[in-house]
């Protein structure tokens, strides 16, 4: 028989807005309301949940701006990642660089928006893989959509870097490149690629680096 290969724990975004008992446990909450039923299952009490202060998403990105997206599985990736994903993703960064910086660029950023659907898909997929095969009404499962995404990424990330020689590039693409740099560093570490993730880290530098010299 062969021997098992040593399989790499994905890296996932701690859950910030569970409740303070499974906090205090530090496992993974469901966060039903009013009580979660990781504690009520077990039999424990559950302590209910901080008051948070969260950051006010822009709402019109996907009430008025439906013409963002291809496909109702693109559509449903993209409110999840509003909805659900960005404020644990918050807790590792900046909070409203996720709840509004990366929505906004998201907008006005092909590179960008890819990327962000391709997280919600794959955050999904994180969260409601124990419970169901996770796969959206076409069949495609989130993995799957999330690098259907970061392939169109890459392809209007490529034509940027065409458009101006290294070093050279306007201050908005600069920007552009360096968040879809994170996105990409997530999804890289979610899918338990740690070796990709440092790669995209590297590259980053070299972003900066290159724009420096040249401002």
């Amino acid at each position: 028989m062969e021997a098992a290969t040593k399989r790499k724990r994905a890296f996932y975004p701690k859950v910030r807005t569970g409740c303070l008992t499974c906090k205090t446990r530090k496992v993974k909450c469901d966060q039903g309301k009013p009580h979660c039923k990781r504690c009520t299952s077990t039999g424990r009490k559950c302590d209910g949940y901080n008051v948070q202060t969260a950051v006010s998403p822009p709402t019109s990105l996907t009430t008025t701006h439906q013409g963002l997206f291809s496909s109702e599985a693109e559509k449903r990736s993209f409110h999840y990642f509003r909805t659900r994903a960005s404020q644990p993703l918050g807790g590792y960064f900046h909070v409203s660089f996720w709840g509004r910086e990366v929505l906004l660029a998201a907008l006005h950023y092909p590179p960008v928006r890819h990327l962000v659907i391709a997280l919600g898909a794959a955050y999904e997929e994180f969260e409601t893989a124990p419970l169901q095969a996770g796969r959206h009404e076409d069949g495609v499962s989130g993995m799957e959509l999330a690098i259907q995404q970061c392939n169109r990424s890459i392809r209007h990330l490529s034509a940027l870097s065409m458009q101006a020689p290294t070093g050279q590039q306007p201050t908005e693409t600069v920007c552009c490149v360096l968040t879809a740099s994170v996105l990409f560093i997530y999804l890289a570490s979610i899918r338990g690629h740690f070796a990709e993730a440092i790669q995209h880290v590297q590259s980053s530098i070299k972003v900066l680096q290159d724009f420096d010299k040249s401002a």
